[in-house]
This record gives structure tokens, sequence and C-alpha cells, in this order.
């Protein structure tokens, strides 16, 4: 009955303040950590609430948090040195609670551009237009951009810019399209090839000749096959033979013949022409940003590390809060039973929105390809990492995922590398974790990652999705590993947009991935440009079944 109760009370807002105030702790932005946490007198910090709770064995306590930003510098850690009977984190009544990775940017501290060459580089419409940051006049530390594509591991996105809580984009040539991949005349790593030089291609378009000042930039696109994306830096270009030389590696190399074999650049001032974009400058600690009309707000992500992690204990909730601005994991579970992630909403962070177990941690660059492909890496708590390569050189592999963990009416968009990775459950010995995520809506979940990072990842052994609507993705809706997961009631809606040879939910390369269900699901808007259907047996899948679903203009035909 006790636990009942408190469920209740969660639900309500968490609004009592009598006959549990002995077991209730509030915070306030306006708060002091000295101060006592009652309604009068609250705490400031998360993380001191944390503290004081740890030590009120065998109760039921609630940490109630008063409207405002919570900025983080290190991850709200919630584990088994807590003596309580259990935890729940809740705003007061319906106030706004936001728990910030990143900082403010005062709208005072935006400068005109000055520097002369920089200023030569701008598009000559929107020089009066664009504006400077200096990082290091503000002290807030800037990460450059890093490669970002199909067998890479999933790690930390660079700083990114926010304007009235909406992600601003890298500037970007072309603006709303892409371009074919001229003549090849290095094809690169290849999928068969050990040792080779840098991959090198043509241009076909008169504008990339105009970027002769830019140096090193970046390049983003479908260089090989249509279910590989890659980001890569550009090491320079040569306008006189209309070549573009890159600085990397990908895993397929560079191929044309095909209509997905495109490319367009990232991060260039001379590109830096419409509201809403920026560029990157790290060498000199600067942002050059075209902000949007009526900006109020600007943030910029800057934790590396999860908002919050919940590790080795049991009977925690999390309710109707607002995890944003981190550039990794907004929320991370492991070895947890019982825990609800309710009514929450996970945005504008750079990795994944909510990751339930383990991932990897790669080998050392020395060790492994130019591209990393497939690296898989050994188990690490707090990352993702290269999950996809683990999972296909251990089929066993065992995420540490918990059990009876739910994920319940949440909302997650615009996520960097993902939506959620569910985990749970034991392959070797089919035991059930019992995970789940529904009633979720998730929806622009790759802005920084686009390949094999799916609204829903599931893995394990008897996890379920249910009655989410997942939606706008340039890759898969849901992408699952193991056995007797169940997916349900779900309706997805405009995904695999980029893509060939994927589907809206997929699996593969595992013929004893048994016992997995996909029923009852509702498949609209799915392109067929390219070979895109909406559930996809790939290489090897058996045993799947797959019954009374809708299918309305869902993709290509069957082949």
């Amino acid at each position: 009955m006790k636990h009942s109760l408190l469920m209740l009370l969660t639900f309500w807002g968490c609004t009592t303040l009598s006959a549990w105030a002995e077991k209730q702790i509030f915070v306030s932005p306006k708060g002091n950590d000295r101060a006592a946490g009652t309604f009068t007198h609250p705490l400031k910090s998360i993380q001191a609430a944390l503290e004081k709770a740890g030590t009120l064995e065998n109760e039921d306590v609630q940490i109630i948090l008063r409207k405002g930003i919570y900025e983080q510098s290190q991850t709200l850690e919630i584990g088994s040195s807590g003596k309580y009977a259990s935890l729940t984190i809740c705003p007061y009544q319906n106030e706004k609670v936001s728990i910030s990775g990143g900082k403010e940017i005062p709208l005072s501290a935006m400068k005109k551009v000055s520097d002369k060459k920089i200023i030569a580089r701008l598009p000559e419409s929107a020089r009066k237009q664009i504006r400077e940051i200096d990082f290091n006049r503000l002290n807030i530390p800037m990460t450059d951009l890093r490669p970002s594509g199909f067998g890479r591991p999933s790690s930390p996105a660079w700083s990114e810019l926010f304007a009235n809580d909406a992600p601003l984009s890298l500037s970007r040539w072309p603006n709303d399209s892409t371009v074919l991949i001229g003549k090849v005349l290095e094809a690169g790593t290849g999928e068969k090839v050990k040792e080779a030089k840098l991959p090198v291609f043509q241009y076909n378009e008169d504008r990339p000749s105009a970027w002769t000042q830019a140096g090193s930039f970046w390049i983003g696109g479908y260089f090989a096959h249509g279910y590989a994306s890659d980001m890569i830096r550009v090491d320079h270009l040569d306008p006189e033979t209309k070549t573009i030389h890159t600085a990397q590696q990908t895993v397929y190399g560079f191929m044309t013949g095909a209509d997905w074999r495109r490319w367009y650049a990232l991060n260039l001032l001379e590109e830096l022409d419409l509201p809403g974009e920026y560029v990157i400058d790290k060498e000199n600690g600067k942002m050059y940003v075209y902000l949007p009309e009526n900006t109020r707000t600007l943030n910029v992500s800057v934790m590396n590390d999860p908002l919050v992690a919940i590790e080795n204990c049991r009977n925690i909730t999390l309710s109707k809060l607002t995890f944003e601005y981190g550039r990794s994991i907004g929320i991370y579970l492991e070895n947890t039973q019982h825990v609800r992630i309710t009514g929450c909403t996970v945005r504008n962070v750079g990795g994944v929105g909510i990751s339930i177990g383990k991932g990897t941690e790669t080998p050392d660059k020395k060790t492994l390809k130019p591209h990393a492909a497939e690296a898989g890496g050994t188990p690490k708590s707090r990352v993702v990492g290269d999950l996809m390569g683990r999972l296909y050189q251990d089929i066993l592999f065992n995420r540490n995922g918990g059990t009876d963990n739910g994920i319940t009416d949440c909302y997650i968009y615009n996520t960097g590398s993902g939506g959620i990775s569910l985990g749970g459950g034991d392959r070797a010995t089919l035991t059930p974790a019992g995970n789940f995520v529904e009633n979720c809506r998730i929806h622009d979940f790759n802005r920084v990652e686009k390949s094999y990072r799916p609204g829903i990842w599931i893995d394990g052994v008897g996890n379920r999705v249910s009655k989410c609507d997942i939606y706008n993705a340039p890759s898969m809706a849901i992408l699952f590993h193991g056995n007797n997961h169940t997916i349900e009631f779900c309706k997805i809606t405009n995904v695999c947009s980029e893509v060939d040879d994927q589907g809206a939910i997929y699996y593969g390369r595992d013929p004893s991935e048994l016992g997995n269900v996909i029923r009852y699901c509702y498949f609209h808007k799915l392109s067929p440009r390219h070979r895109v259907t909406a559930t996809y047996h790939d290489d090897g899948a058996c045993g799947g079944e797959v019954y009374g679903n809708i299918y309305h203009n869902a993709g290509s035909p069957p082949y």
C-alpha cells in the first residue's frame, strides 16, 4: 500500500506537503545547499539532495524540484549507496524543470565580426547578420567536429548551438540537398583493402572552386553503400583539377554509379548564408552564427558524459523532467530493477536520449583499421561505443541492463545519435529482462550520427516496445538483436528517408535470433526512392513473426 500511495503522489506532480514532509527534499535554483531542504528552505543543487536522500534509511523519498534550470558540470549519480527504499525525482506540481548539460550564452556576447580575413570569406548577402562568439572570453570549453558514420563508435558530439530550444545547423552546401560524387581517382580503404591511399574524387559543380581560402573542411554523405553514411574531414581542394582530397578513410571507400552516392560540404564560412547556421572555428576558440529571427535564448552543449546515471539500484522514478544540452547520453541505466522514466522529455543532446545497459570502448586507435569498422571493443559503462560491432562479434554479449525497467509516456526528439538504446536479458540462458518502452513519441533523432542509430535499439532477451510514435529519420525506426522481443501497436512514419537497403524495423546477421514478434503496427510514408521496406529480415534472419500490421505507402516492392 505504501508504494501504491507513493506512485499516486508522483502522478499528482509531487504536491503533498504534510503527511510526507519528513520524506520530501525540496530543491530550488534559488536555494542554498546548507539549508534544511524543506519547502520554505530548499537546497540549491540536485546533487546535495541526492546526498541527503541517501541517508534516509528504508524510507520512500521524494526529491521535489522547483521550476528553473539546473546546470550540471558532472553526471548526477543515483546508485547503490542510497539507503532509501525508493526514490522519486519530480517537479513541484506542474512547474517546468530543466536538467541541463550546457551553458546559456548571453545575447550580449554576440559581437560583430571584425577580422577582415573572416569577413572576406563570408557570403556578401549575409555579412551584416553574422555574429561571432568568443568561447575563450566566455570561459566555456568548445569541442571540435569529429568523424561520424557507419562502422564508427558512437561518441559525444561536438559543441552544438541551440536557439529558442531548437538545434542550429552547421553551415552547409548545398543547403537542402546533395550532389553526385564525380569521378573517383582514389577509392580509399574499401572492404578488402588493408592499405590504401586516402580517397580523392572530382566534383562536377562550379561552387566548390570558390572555397580556395577554406583549407580543411568537412564533407558528409553516402559515399559507397546506401546504408552507410559518413562525415569526414577534407585535407584540401584543388580548383584546377576540381578534386577533393580527403584526410580520413571510410569503411567502404568511395564509389559512383548509384543515385545515393552523393556528398555535401559542412562547416564552411563561405556557405554561412541562412538563418540558423553556424561554423565552428576551434583553432581560434570561436563560433560564427547567423541567428534566426526573434532569438530569445542561445545555449551551447558542454557535458561530455551522461546527464544522469542510475546504476546498481532499484525502485527509482524520474518523472516529468526535461533533460537537455549534453553532448552525450541523456539518461543512463545499468544493473537496475524497477526503474521508471515517466513523462520526461529528452531533447537537444548529442548522443542517444536514454541508454539501458553498457556499451563498449574500442581498442587503441593504433591497433585499428583507419575506419575502425566493427571494432567491437570491451564493455564500458556510460557509453554506447561500437555496440553494433560487439554484438556482431559476440552474440552473447550481455549489457547488464537489469530487469523490469520502463520508459513510459516520454517525449524524445532532436537527439544526435538515436532515441533509446534498450538492453537487458541474457542470451546464453534466454533469461528475459522484461524491460520496456511504452507510449513514447520519438522523432528527429539523427542530427549527428545517421547510420544504425535508430529511434529504438533493442538487444538481449524478452524486451518490449509498445504504442510508440516514431518518425522523421534518415535511417531505421527500430533495430533489434536477440530473442523473444515484442514490438507492437507502434506508428512508424517517414523513416529510412535517405537510405538504400534498409527497413523501418530491421534485424539480421544472426540466425539464432528467434522468437521475435512484430504485430499491429502502422507503417506509413516510407520513401520508394531506394530499396526500403517496412520490416526487413536481413542476412540470415530467422524465426520472426510479423502479423496484423498495416502498410500504407510503405517503401519499395519486396526484393
